[in-house]
């Protein structure tokens, strides 16, 4: 599948410029006026904005970002919608879309605070007739699928450990079914693993919980092939 990223990042002057106000409807934007997000290095630099929209969407995402928020107006037909604001501590960095639920519709994240290492999103589950409905926030380097469908988002504790959390991706929010410790305690000591906090076990016992969360190559492959790659870096 091809797919296409375009981002939307307008200032005043320039949203004003692509936009035209009806008075008896919503505001109505000519997105073709405003760049691919891959010619945009950050939101800062994008003065004349640009748009995010990935295939199979039939709207777009237009993305304005000031110091301290980032506001994502839902354009549809050319017209304005929904329109989603995030205070945000990393507004300089350009949201991102990726399907969290295998619904093979793009969600929407946004970042609200990037660290040296780790990045805090919202995330937003995309839904009918383009509207997006807020799930919660995930904390990490990136995110990907775990062996048993859940949200796996690997974050870095130190040079040596990471803690990997599930989440079940539902559409009434983010439920964080497990979260466990990897780490390298000594020089070419093999990785130990252990669950931390209070899992959903269901039928399984702790030691089946256990095994099965270290084994996931969302944390096995921390090791071998490294974690994903974080969106807002790139």
């Amino acid at each position: 599948m091809k797919h296409i990223y375009v981002i939307a990042v307008a200032g005043a002057l320039g949203l004003a410029a692509c936009t035209q106000q009806n008075t008896s409807g919503p505001t109505v934007y000519d997105l073709s006026l405003y760049p691919m997000c891959e010619e945009v290095e950050d939101a800062s630099t994008a003065t004349e904005g640009c748009v995010l929209t990935q295939e199979p969407m039939l709207h777009a995402l237009l993305v304005s970002s000031s110091e301290g928020t980032t506001e994502v107006q839902i354009v549809a037909g050319g017209e304005g919608g929904q329109l989603i604001q995030e205070a945000s501590e990393a507004s300089s960095f350009i949201p991102t879309l990726a399907d969290l639920n295998g619904d093979s519709q793009p969600d929407l994240l946004i970042p609200l605070m990037a660290g040296n290492v780790n990045t805090t999103w919202a995330v937003y589950a995309a839904g009918p007739e383009a509207t997006y409905t807020k799930l919660g926030e995930i904390n990490g380097i990136g995110w990907g699928p775990s062996a048993t469908g859940l949200l796996a988002v690997p974050a870095r504790s130190s040079a040596a450990s990471w803690a990997v959390e599930f989440f079940d991706v539902e559409p009434g929010g983010l439920t964080l079914i497990a979260t466990v410790e990897t780490a390298i305690e000594a020089t070419g000591a093999a990785p130990t693993c252990r669950l931390i906090g209070t899992p959903v076990l269901g039928a399984q016992t702790l030691e089946e919980a256990q095994a099965q969360y270290c084994g996931d190559p969302a944390v096995a492959g921390i090791w071998t092939d490294g974690p994903p790659d974080d969106p807002a870096t790139k």
